[in-house]
């Protein structure tokens, strides 16, 4: 596996906000009243959808209303179907199904041969041209007793299969969400092991056959058809296999599951095994060099990933997959001794098997920007109407205890009279007189770019205060001090090439807090800065006619200083006038990400004359 450098974080509150819109399920194992993990639960109404359970059986579906009845399968159980809901959540306990070799009538083929003919079978049970999969995406990282981090994202995936490595899977970001701790942002900071939604998407079958099933490397395994199960009333084999003890290599051991019938693989369980663990390679590549560079220990204690598929019509589609990996990690520069577990999921929402119109190479998402193009802020029906992987009740406690902006949000309803300019970029906040600007992905405001701008329409000569305050969003005491992170109170006329002055103050390239006046002029941005001595500023800009005059507070004097005057020509009578965010940290690694808050206090605006 590829390790990606960034750091998967997304912040997220409010599990339970939906609960009048979801149905809330667990399954039990119906002998040992233990919880079911993984079972496929497939619902049936206006539109058939499906989810998975989690570590404690537990799962849920969007909007009850529509579901008329809903499919509870997994591999050794009996199919349990049930219409109707008179409550929520429901308990269902599913009946434990297994035959016994001794069993059966016809002897079975050698597991290497049932292995050989269901890579064959490939083409057939599985769809075999471009296809795309709506995913929904979580990622934790966390030791015995700490959480570093959770993310979620949902992904539109285009897989091909017979494409290379870089081409069988590109995938598009459609939203997702990060939290993050002090200490999470310290630990990796310089270098992140992420399962990665791409890793997984691009384990399907379709798209890529795991070395331990191709008939080349049958020599280096001990395959066995270790029983007979079932599944939805099919017969399913059990295959078990390990490396052989004399090899020299660290290779795979693990469970695959191949239905009788049509040798369809409908679910892989496999992991490094103990055997030949001092072979083990823990990095590889462009990895284990960054690794040496940044003073880095990184051993692989144990690694295991799952996959499973559910039949829709003549063909099997991926169900869901996760990857579980123990890691010690050692920096002993930063005195970071750990050992942690990280467990990455992808259940897959959706499967289109229609022709595919390709991404364009602007919405294309790369694995080391995922922490520029993940937001951080959402409201309470962040995942509308997608389901998502039910959080265990660990991972609640642990987001509810992370630290988020007090206020209220105001992206989803604007105060009358304002916009909001690629919302996609930014939050807005309203805390009683004060707003408030979060960019939580990468936003610049120079030459031609745009970045998050809250505004409303100004018509005339008029005279515009705010007291500026631009801290860190993750200590609001301390100031911006990685690349270019600023924020103030921006002019803007609409034209077909960018027009704007903008009076901010920030982090300009090293930690040292300045202010800056941008003067664009059709697409050409001209910028002036000077150091002031704290992350705080009063400002007010004038126009009058063509002319703008920025002046800020002198605390020194007392008394209001001339900062620059600006004569523009061809300016129109109405312009647009509010607070904008930039946020451009460049680089790759973990802590390379926005982390800016805009504060604009007492910010009034008065007609001139007036």
């Amino acid at each position: 596996m590829r390790l990606v450098f960034t750091f998967l974080l997304l912040t997220f509150t409010g599990f339970n906000a939906r609960a009048q819109e979801l149905l809330h399920g667990r399954v039990l194992d119906a002998e040992t009243r233990e919880p079911v993990v993984g079972v496929h639960v497939i619902a049936f109404g206006k539109k058939i959808s499906g989810n998975t359970s989690n570590a404690s059986g537990e799962f849920s579906l969007t909007n009850p209303g529509t579901i008329d009845s809903i499919r509870i399968s997994c591999i050794g159980y009996k199919t349990f179907t049930q219409k109707g809901f008179s409550k929520s959540p429901i308990v269902i306990t599913l009946q434990p199904h297994v035959t016994s070799l001794a069993a059966l009538t016809v002897k079975p083929p050698s597991a290497t041969e049932l292995i050989r003919n269901a890579v064959d079978a490939i083409h057939k049970n599985y769809v075999n041209h471009p296809f795309q999969v709506r995913g929904f995406y979580r990622e934790q990282i966390r030791n015995d007793s700490v959480y570093y981090s959770v993310a979620e994202a949902v992904f539109e995936s285009q897989l091909t299969p017979g494409a290379s490595d870089d081409d069988r899977c590109k995938m598009k970001l459609v939203q997702g969400r990060r939290s993050e701790t002090v200490r999470s942002t310290r630990m990796f900071e310089d270098y992140h092991p992420g399962g990665g939604p791409n890793y997984l998407m691009g384990q399907g079958l379709e798209v890529n056959v795991p070395e331990f099933m191709q008939a080349k490397n049958f020599k280096e395994y001990d395959f066995t058809i270790d029983s007979i199960t079932s599944y939805e009333g099919m017969d399913v084999y059990v295959i078990g296999f390990d490396q052989k003890s004399t090899v020299k290599k660290n290779l795979w051991k693990g469970t695959i599951f191949i239905e009788a019938e049509s040798l369809a693989v409908i679910s892989l369980d496999y992991a490094l095994s103990d055997k030949g663990i001092e072979y083990r390679n823990h990095l590889t590549g462009k990895d284990k060099v960054m690794a040496n560079l940044l003073g880095i220990d990184f051993d692989v204690l144990k690694r295991k990933t799952h996959l499973s598929y559910h039949k829709s019509g003549d063909r099997w589609n991926m169900h869901e997959a996760n990857l579980t990996m123990n890691i010690h990690f050692v920096q002993p520069r930063k005195d970071i001794d750990e050992r942690f577990t990280l467990k990455a999921e992808m259940l897959a929402l959706s499967q289109n098997n229609d022709q595919l119109t390709p991404f364009a190479k602007s919405e294309l998402w790369h694995s080391n920007n995922l922490v520029k193009s993940l937001p951080g802020e959402f409201d309470d029906r962040f995942w509308g109407a997608d389901n998502y992987i039910q959080p265990e009740q660990s991972v609640v406690a642990a987001v509810a205890a992370m630290k988020v902006i007090q206020g209220d949000a105001l992206t989803a309803n604007l105060p009358d009279g304002w916009q909001l300019l690629h919302p996609e970029m930014a939050k807005i906040y309203k805390n009683d007189s004060t707003l408030m600007l979060k960019p939580y992905v990468e936003s610049r405001w120079k030459d031609a770019e745009r970045g998050p701008f809250l505004w409303k329409t100004v018509t005339g000569n008029f005279q515009v205060e705010a007291n500026l305050v631009v801290t860190k969003a993750s200590d609001p005491e301390s100031s911006p001090n990685a690349g270019f992170q600023i924020g103030g109170i921006m002019l803007r006329w609409d034209s077909d090439t960018e027009n704007h002055i903008y009076a901010a103050i920030g982090c300009m390239g090293n930690p040292a807090i300045k202010m800056i006046c941008q003067n664009t002029i059709n697409g050409n941005s001209a910028i002036h800065v000077t150091k002031i001595p704290r992350h705080q500023l009063r400002v007010r800009i004038s126009r009058t006619g063509n002319v703008f005059q920025l002046q800020y507070y002198d605390q020194e004097t007392k008394q209001w200083t001339l900062w620059r005057e600006l004569k523009r020509e061809n300016i129109p009578a109405a312009l647009q006038l509010g607070i904008a965010g930039y946020a451009h940290v460049p680089g790759n690694a973990p802590n390379r990400k926005p982390d800016v808050l805009v504060q604009a206090r007492h910010f009034t605006i008065i007609p001139s004359g007036k």
